[in-house]
């Protein structure tokens, strides 16, 4: 059975004072591919490897953006509908505003979608954009395969994100090792040292009393 674990998805809402009020009447700028370089950019900062982009994903969060401009705002999906590739973790970011630059730097601002930025077990990406007469609607969609090699260690000091909805189990494996003992061993203790002899003036005294008994 899959395991599955969902990673953090808050959206940019009015609630979390990040979505972005549409300015002055402009030529729309809403492009999935700053998206996508705006992660791997904050990725690249990180010492990560940039995010590949996924087909399928990309059609899962072109849908998703267009449902979200349909309602006039941002909620999210139910993460696994129309991913059909075999995954491990799923994460997403929605938001909207003016253009794609203020909506990439307010997720970036944002501690739970930036940790979805530079998740390192997150190796897939795919977004989609829909634009509105004066707003930008944007689905990013990230996966981890569940064949892929595991993080290293140093991309995994990155940050992953957490969240109170999300199940998941780690392992490790434990390494064990000895060292040669360098203290000194111990040895037999040396024999005592000869008595002393007798004193001269003691020796004479006990040949004359030999003498006598002779």
């Amino acid at each position: 059975m899959r395991r599955m674990l969902l990673a953090i998805t808050l959206a940019l809402s009015s609630a979390t004072l990040v979505a972005i009020a549409p300015t002055t009447a402009h030529a729309l700028d809403c492009s999935a591919g700053g998206f996508v370089g705006s992660a791997n950019s904050v990725r690249a900062g990180q010492g990560l490897p940039p995010l590949e982009w996924d087909g399928g994903l990309a059609g899962k969060a072109s849908g998703w953006a267009q449902t979200m401009a349909d309602a006039g705002s941002i909620f999210h999906s139910n993460l696994p509908d129309g991913v059909s590739a075999d995954w491990y973790r799923l994460g997403e970011n929605v938001g909207k505003g003016p253009d794609t630059g203020s909506i990439a730097q307010a997720l970036i601002n944002s501690p739970g979608h930036y940790a979805n930025l530079i998740d390192p077990g997150f190796q897939y990406v795919g977004v989609g954009v829909v634009s509105t007469a004066d707003t930008c609607y944007v689905s990013e969609v990230f996966m981890e395969l569940a064949s892929q090699p595991a993080p290293s260690t140093s991309a995994s000091a990155a940050g992953t994100p957490n969240s109170d909805d999300s199940s998941g189990s780690s392992s490790g494996a434990a390494s064990s090792g000895s060292a040669a003992d360098a203290s000194p061993a111990e040895s037999s203790p040396p024999p005592p040292p000869p008595p002393p002899p007798p004193p001269a003036r003691l020796t004479v005294v006990l040949e004359r009393l030999h003498d006598l008994d002779g």
